[in-house]
């Protein structure tokens, strides 16, 4: 897979970093904070938790664009 195509998340630092900024800033605020506020909690480094949070946040956005 190209690097261009990845989404790179510090739990450490608290930083979500994408090529596609663009498409950062088009997705409802709401999805975005529960996004952080999952990835904030100490847990969220273990297991699968971070892909589980992505995945909810993508469904998220499919039923929104559906919507619209």
């Amino acid at each position: 897979m190209p690097i261009d195509d990845v989404v790179l998340v510090d739990v450490d630092e608290s930083v979500m970093e994408s090529p596609h900024v663009q498409d950062l800033e088009a997705i409802p605020s709401e999805i975005i904070t529960e996004l952080k506020h999952v990835l904030k909690k100490q847990a969220s480094a273990y297991g699968d938790t971070v892909a589980r949070s992505f995945l909810r946040a993508q469904v998220c956005v499919c039923v929104c664009l559906r919507m619209v």
